[in-house]
């Protein structure tokens, strides 16, 4: 906190956030590979690396100290009492899910199986170098959401401030989306209800309080339009080394980042070609450079042990094997009715059977395998308070109602906002094409919809449509609160409370029947005289953590590893690691 605030400036300080939150992104990258390289990830050498940082943006700042006094920023402009009020309410809203990210243990099944315990392995390695596991996603997959979650694992000793990546992305998002608001003229009345988009959503406020990295990429890709916004608007090569980071740093979050980022950069590749081959070619060399020093680490472990910096290694088949018209229309009908999806059965049925006559008319099969990894069903109620399903009814119905908006009103809308607007919307046909529809596919669609936040916040400005935007920003944020505190495995209310559970018992409450097994299998282990723990696990999605945790509760200096892994990293020898007690749940 104190290396973030250290970058802060009173005069520009939603930039000043973004500055901010970039430098970090990219301390906790190269610090991390470098400690890394020789084995060094551990309390004492973080602690120091992050000693030298602050001291150095300190230094940075006390320099520039004398330069800032010179600048007299503009007078800010006051909010009037009905924005206050949803000013308020954004504040409020976050503050809780900020509670609730400190109070709630991580219990979310990705988490539990590679997020999180990829961290215990780099803890247990001292490195971020590859080891041998039977769940490759904990290889494999983009790793800077748990690069930062291990600098704070580290640093305190315990999983306690491991949500905390995500309810700071949910505050940076916030932040860029009023300052992207504010970058393309939008008064302050747009900011505020742009924010208050943002910042309601269903599947956000969820995530928020947890350890996935949908809304840490979602955070970075709005980084990346900001800062395209602002290279367009003047061309230094600052403003395009920005750009080229924070598409890395999204890339190094989430593989999504490559298809949500697509439009938007394009879009900007385009801007630069009119401006000249000669400045094109050169700011593409920079982009270029940025991305891949960022994700060189990454990249050349994946390209050691798999072949290919990018490949999947997890067995899943989740890319559309198709693609034509009818299967675009086909992605985009299945994932529009997924977010319109809500708890009234009948409205529900109604959307079903115009799902069906759609894909008659297309002459597409509804579950053609290769377009979908299952069969189209819409959500049932019981999970639609689940970070990996929940859909986002009332944002997509804003989604829908302006597009309409941006039809009739295009000759009175500035181009930048048109351009926003329409690369957010290919952003949803992009993922909508390339992934294949299954019910967890919901949560890929986050950063869409925080990214739209401006442009729909901006088509609707105006002094004489406010007071019913601040109305509608009003309901988005109630109706988001209350899914906030209904979360179906970390809820604020009721007996399971996160507030009154004991954190042990909050780890299984999105497994509840796994805690006596866990427990079981931890007391043998625990009983016998060795200290090695040998995974076995052959479907490749053992809740892991959750034995880290119950191995660990009583300070024992137990290693856990894999064994018998049938995928390629099982090449990758374990060193002293017999005998060991073999576990398999």
């Amino acid at each position: 906190m104190l290396s973030f605030l250290a970058l802060l400036k009173r005069d520009n300080f939603r930039e000043s956030f973004l500055h901010s939150a970039v430098s970090i992104g990219l301390f906790v990258v190269f610090s991390t590979e470098l400690l890394s390289c020789f084995s060094l990830i551990a309390y004492l050498p973080l602690l120091v690396c992050w000693s030298l940082y602050l001291l150095s943006v300190l230094v940075w700042r006390l320099r520039r100290q004398a330069a800032d006094r010179k600048l007299t920023g503009a007078r800010s402009e006051l909010p009037e009492k009905d924005l206050l009020v949803l000013l308020g309410c954004i504040v409020g809203i976050v503050g809780i899910s900020g509670a609730a990210a400190l109070a709630a243990a991580p219990n979310n099944f990705d988490s539990l199986t590679y997020h999180l315990p990829r961290i215990m392995h780099w803890i247990q390695n001292h490195s971020v170098a590859h080891y041998p596991t039977n769940i490759d996603r904990q290889l494999v997959l983009a790793p800077l959401s748990e690069f930062m979650m291990l600098h704070l694992q580290v640093l305190s000793g315990s999983d306690r401030f491991a949500n905390c990546v995500q309810w700071f992305s949910l505050v940076g998002s916030a932040v860029g989306v009023s300052l992207i608001a504010r970058a393309l003229l939008g008064s302050l009345s747009s900011q505020i209800v742009a924010a208050s988009i943002a910042v309601s959503l269903p599947m956000g406020l969820l995530q928020s309080t947890s350890t996935q990295n949908d809304y840490a990429v979602a955070f970075w890709l709005v980084c990346l339009a900001y800062y395209i916004i602002r290279a367009k608007q003047c061309g230094a090569a600052k403003n395009t080394l920005l750009v080229g980071i924070c598409l890395g740093l999204a890339i190094l979050t989430k593989g999504t980042a490559y298809l949500v980022a697509a439009p938007f950069m394009l879009m900007y590749l385009w801007h630069l070609v009119t401006r000249g081959m000669k400045t094109a070619l050169t700011s593409m060399l920079i982009l270029a450079l940025a991305v891949l020093l960022i994700n060189g680490g990454h990249f050349a472990r994946n390209f050691t042990l798999y072949g290919s910096p990018l490949s999947p290694g997890t067995g899943n088949d989740v890319i559309c094997k198709r693609v034509d018209a009818g299967s675009i229309i086909s992605g985009v009908t299945k994932n529009v009715a997924t977010q319109l999806a809500t708890g009234m059965e009948g409205a529900n049925t109604a959307l079903l059977a115009l799902t069906n006559a759609v894909h008659g008319v297309l002459g597409v099969a509804l579950n053609d395998p290769e377009l979908a990894s299952d069969n189209f069903y819409l959500l049932p109620v019981q999970v639609q308070n689940h970070e990996d399903y929940a859909p986002n009814p009332l944002h997509m119905t804003l989604l829908l109602v302006s597009g309409v908006v941006l039809v009739l009103r295009r000759k009175t809308i500035s181009r930048e906002v048109i351009l926003l607007a329409i690369a957010s919307m290919l952003s949803f046909i992009v993922l909508s094409l390339s992934l294949k529809w299954t019910p967890y596919l919901s949560r890929y669609f986050l950063p869409v919809f925080v990214l739209s936040a401006p442009a729909v916040a901006l088509l609707f400005d105006g002094v004489k449509r406010r007071p019913l935007v601040s109305c509608c920003a009003m309901v988005l944020l109630v109706s988001g609160g209350f899914v906030l505190a209904h979360n179906s495995t970390r809820p604020l209310v009721g007996q399971q409370s996160v507030f009154v559970t004991k954190r042990l018992d909050q780890y299984f409450m999105g497994s509840p029947k796994a805690q006596m097994y866990f427990t079981s299998v931890a007391s043998m282990a625990k009983a016998q005289p060795i200290r090695n723990i040998g995974i076995t696990d052959s479907d490749a999605n053992m809740l892991e953590y959750l034995l880290w945790v119950l191995m660990n509760d009583s300070g024992a200096n137990y290693r856990i590893e894999h064994v018998d892994v049938k995928n390629p990293s099982g090449r990758i020898k374990l060193i002293g690691f017999s005998p060991y007690y073999p576990v398999s749940i």
